[in-house]
């Protein structure tokens, strides 16, 4: 009989033992399996940023671009009156004799 008993507790430690290990490593895995995740989404928040960080830079170099054309335009501008009046006749009298 004490044999009997100690097969019957041997079977039930067996099996307290497989869900045991069995409930570990489910538990193992979630949790890296949640570690993974987090860091695939960290991951995409980071190139998220860069690429809200880009458009920034991309609208910020158009807004000087459109600045630098307007400079442009000023400066032909400010070249072509010096030399009209470079080029104009002058007055007798003036400030040539």
């Amino acid at each position: 009989m004490d044999s009997d008993v100690l097969k019957v507790l041997g079977i039930f430690l067996s099996l307290g033992l497989a869900g045991s290990l069995t409930y570990a490593a489910v538990t193992f895995t979630s949790a890296f399996a949640r570690r993974v995740e987090s860091r695939r989404s960290g991951e995409v928040d980071a190139l998220a940023d860069q690429v809200e960080d880009l458009r920034v830079r991309v609208e910020e170099g158009e807004v000087t671009r459109a600045r630098l054309v307007e400079l442009e335009e000023r400066l032909e501008f400010a070249e072509r009156m010096l030399a009209q009046q470079r080029d104009a006749p002058r007055l007798p009298g003036g400030p040539d004799r």
